[in-house]
């Protein structure tokens, strides 16, 4: 075969090279190359062998690492993929979990307004019926006694029953009004904006556009009626303010809602703290109200200025 090769470099004066492996296991690399004289002749072949015996050894392992390499890496992916597949079903499961929570909340919430309902229309009807058949036969006594003494206890026992039935008609009143069942949510606001101002004596501004035309859903309403309420109750108790101003708006394909005040207003980084405190759990009770119909709420609010509190519900 060399020879053969040496034929072929005299014939066509290029160089050749071949593997060559001797009984010893070593390998080389023989070359051919033609051999000129100094005039450019062709004057014979030179023949050299090059020891390749390591380098071939190394290749041979480089392959061999790089097959035991993916085949390290074919196990991982399958070690990752079952994780993956655990954490996927993981997954689905808390999501599982957390709308089955949510679900109950709101089946909470439902039930806690019907039943607010019932009691107040039994304070309204029962109580209130009663009093007032109280107060008529006061009245009635008070006439027809000429006695000034028991007259005038009469008076005080009638004015005492007036306060009696205004304080269960107020109580009957928070827990669910009957205008927002039967009037719909602008009436509920307004009678609780003047109820309130009635109260507080701070003056009050209510704005509403494009909910008089169509009932909002039943839970949408429900929903901005009780975060109007705490947020004006915790003005009330913690604003210390002199004006309160109220908007429900209907903006494209959602409701919202600002109740803005000028009292002293908070640092709003403590709501994010622990500790307890009635702005607080009343701030928490309005976001999970928001949560369960997939509104947003947001509190604004800086010191010595005032605080905004901020709904956002999308309309089904």
């Amino acid at each position: 075969e060399l020879l053969a090769d040496a034929a072929r470099v005299l014939q066509q004066l290029v160089p050749i090279e071949r593997e060559v492996s001797e009984s010893g296991g070593r390998s080389f690399l023989a070359r051919m190359l033609p051999y000129r004289t100094t005039e450019d002749r062709i004057a014979g072949v030179v023949l050299t062998f090059v020891d390749i015996s390591e380098r071939l050894l190394a290749k041979a392992a480089a392959l061999q690492a790089t097959q035991e390499l993916e085949q390290r890496v074919q196990q991982r992916t399958a070690q990752l993929d079952v994780v993956i597949e655990a954490l996927r079903s993981e997954v689905t499961k808390h999501q599982a979990v957390e709308r089955a929570r949510q679900t109950l909340q709101r089946l909470l919430i439902s039930a806690q307004e019907e039943e607010r309902g019932r009691m107040s229309r039994e304070l309204h009807d029962e109580v209130g019926q009663q009093i007032s058949a109280l107060l008529l036969a006061m009245k009635a006594i008070e006439l027809a006694e000429p006695s000034e003494v028991l007259s005038g206890k009469l008076a005080e026992l009638r004015a005492a029953a007036e306060r009696v039935g205004q304080e269960i008609h107020q109580l009957a009143f928070q827990l669910r009004p009957l205008a927002l069942d039967e009037l719909g949510l602008a009436r509920a606001l307004t009678g609780f904006v003047e109820t309130w101002l009635a109260r507080t004596g701070v003056h009050v501004e209510l704005v509403t556009a494009g909910i008089d035309e169509q009932r909002l859903p039943a839970e949408i309403e429900t929903t901005i009626y009780r975060v109007v309420q705490e947020a004006m109750n915790n003005v009330y108790r913690h604003a210390a303010a002199t004006s309160v101003s109220v908007s429900v708006a209907r903006r494209g394909n959602q409701i919202v809602t600002i109740v803005e005040d000028d009292g002293r207003g908070f640092d709003t980084s403590a709501l994010s703290q622990n500790g307890e405190g009635s702005h607080k759990i009343g701030i928490v009770g309005m976001r999970e109200r928001a949560e369960l119909v997939d509104g947003e709420l947001a509190v604004e609010s800086t010191p010595g200025i005032g605080t905004t509190v901020r709904l956002k519900l999308p309309l089904p």
